[in-house]
Parts: C-alpha cells; structure tokens; sequence
C-alpha cells in the first residue's frame, strides 16, 4: 500500500509525538508499505488558524492533493506531534 504521512516539521524532532510518527513509519516500511513523508513548514498556531479561513490556501492545498494523488494513495493516519 502506498500511504502520505503529513506532519509539521522534521520526523527528526525530538518530542514524544514525533516519536510516534517515527515509530509508525518505521513499522508501516517493516511491513511492506511505500510510506511518503509529507514535511509541512512548523509556523505559529495563529498562522494554522488563520490558514483555515485563507482561500488561497485552499486552492493550493487542493491543486497539492490532486497532484499527490496521482503517485499516493492518501489515507489520513493520527499524528500527535
């Protein structure tokens, strides 16, 4: 299974969620899936929310996701960084 795996930053980071994440790609890999890692830039909350209300953000988002689809199937896994 081919999957994307979108997260805030660096799977590197040293914190218990994105141990987590290590954790399950690691395992997901093991097993024989093709697992992309999607890195979004880390901004403040206020910047997250407000992307939310932004139509252009929208709009890129959609365009990122069609073109993503075409090589990933996008499958939506917990990530509790």
């Amino acid at each position: 299974m081919k999957l994307g795996l979108i997260i805030y930053g660096s799977l590197d980071t040293l914190s218990g969620g994105y141990l987590y994440d290590r954790k399950l790609v690691e395992y997901l890999r093991r097993c024989g899936d093709t697992v992309e890692v999607i890195s979004l830039p880390w901004r403040n909350y206020a910047r997250h929310l407000a992307d939310n209300l932004s139509p252009g953000c929208s709009l890129a988002c959609g365009a990122w996701i069609s073109t993503c689809c075409s090589r990933t199937s996008l499958t939506t896994l917990p990530s509790f960084a």
